[in-house]
């Protein structure tokens, strides 16, 4: 009887062995980590289980895998609400590194051309430029832009490691409710391994792979101003300016005079012209005003009315509240006591000479649902007085 080669069993297994790393994480095997694979096989002769063939192929370096992500930290489309005017305005951004070697990563912000359209699921568009912008990290942790956030790259980011990042900008004067600007952050991978140095943007390995070195591969997504493959992720965010739409009007008309009282009066002398100063916050602000001092001075050919007459068919003389009390102060709109019972001011602490000072922030008081001062989007202010013809 002839004996057959009869292999038992014959099994080939690539066991990847991972000498000195430590395990892979979301972000890959390390980059540099050597890998060698073995294969064995079982096999037996006439029913006798032979000494298994064992076959090596030669190890290779785990090469780096460049990618990042940049995302504004209120989320993809969030953009900032600010104020006209305002310094250090801040966009924070969450950087992370989604690569497989520590990195550092260089970080570049830009303003947006003129018109860009930007927002979700609110679109907004670009109608003015920040200014004096910067980028900074957080150095401590805390998520909040401060003085000691000084550092302008990220130094020695690990894999699946983030950091917080702060665009930082100021807000030009004169913007009005509504205004936009869109800026950009660019994140751009640097090597890494030297702490507090600035590391060098890193760049694709071309050619072949040599097994026992480690080439650069850029797996980095296509930013909002980048492409992919390119070593960088951009992202972008916006100041929104969100503002009250205070608007001050101020008209006058004849009240009284000395021959037909309330009837048709005229401006002679010994007239009273009635002044109306308005204050409103457009209903469509998106903020409140805080409203500050109201200053009027009459010119010499005017004298004040310290006792706010009330004019009827007879008389240019009766006080409408009481005497000395000479500016009314009323508000249209909201829940302000003022919306109902007017406030009549002492003319004494309001009238100096020719000028008449009131402090609207003292006047309209904390109540319920407002601040000292505040007029909300929709309501409105009115400030009178008289002046007599001299």
């Amino acid at each position: 009887m002839n004996r057959f080669f009869k292999p038992l069993a014959l099994a080939a297994a690539a066991v990847a062995m991972l000498a000195g790393a430590s395990a892979a994480m979301a972000a890959g095997t390390p980059s540099g980590t050597p890998i060698s694979n073995t294969a064995t096989v079982n096999f037996a002769v006439g029913g006798v289980t032979q000494t298994p063939v064992v076959a090596t192929s030669p190890s290779f370096l785990v090469d780096t895998k460049v990618s990042m992500t940049v995302v504004p930290a209120g989320g993809a489309g969030s953009v900032v609400n600010v104020i006209s005017g305002a310094v250090k305005q801040v966009i924070p951004y969450q950087v992370t590194n989604t690569g497989n070697l520590v990195n550092d990563f260089l970080l570049a912000t830009a303003n947006l051309a003129s018109g860009t359209t930007f927002g979700s699921p609110t679109s907004y568009t670009d109608n003015f430029e920040a200014s004096s912008c910067g980028v900074f990290v957080d150095s401590n942790g805390n998520n909040s832009y401060d003085a000691a956030d000084t550092a302008v790259y990220i130094d020695e980011l690990a894999p699946d490691a983030s950091r917080r990042v702060f665009v930082v900008c100021d807000i030009p004067a004169s913007r009005v409710n509504a205004d936009f600007s869109a800026v950009n952050l660019t994140a751009t991978a640097a090597s890494g391994g030297a702490a507090n140095s600035q590391g060098a943007a890193l760049a694709a390995t071309t050619g072949a792979k040599a097994l026992n070195t480690v080439a650069v591969v850029l797996a980095d997504v296509a930013g909002s101003d980048d492409l992919a493959n390119d070593g960088k992720v951009s992202a972008r965010s916006g100041f929104l300016v969100q503002t009250a739409a205070l608007t001050v009007t101020k008209a006058v008309g004849a009240y009284c005079d000395p021959v037909t009282f309330n009837s048709n009066p005229k401006l002679v002398p010994g007239a009273y012209a009635r002044y109306t100063i308005t204050l409103a916050n457009s209903a469509t602000a998106s903020t409140s005003a805080t409203l500050g001092e109201v200053a009027d001075t009459l010119v010499t050919q005017l004298g004040f009315d310290a006792n706010l007459i009330n004019a009827s068919a007879s008389s240019c003389a009766t006080p409408t509240s009481a005497a000395g009390k000479g500016v009314r102060v009323s508000c249209t709109g909201g829940t302000r006591a003022c919306a109902t019972t007017p406030i009549y001011l002492d003319t004494s602490t309001t009238v100096t000479g020719q000028n008449i000072s009131v402090n609207l922030g003292t006047v309209l008081p904390v109540e319920a649902g407002y601040t000292a001062g505040q007029l909300k989007p929709g309501e409105s202010v009115e400030v009178i007085f008289n002046a007599i013809v001299q």
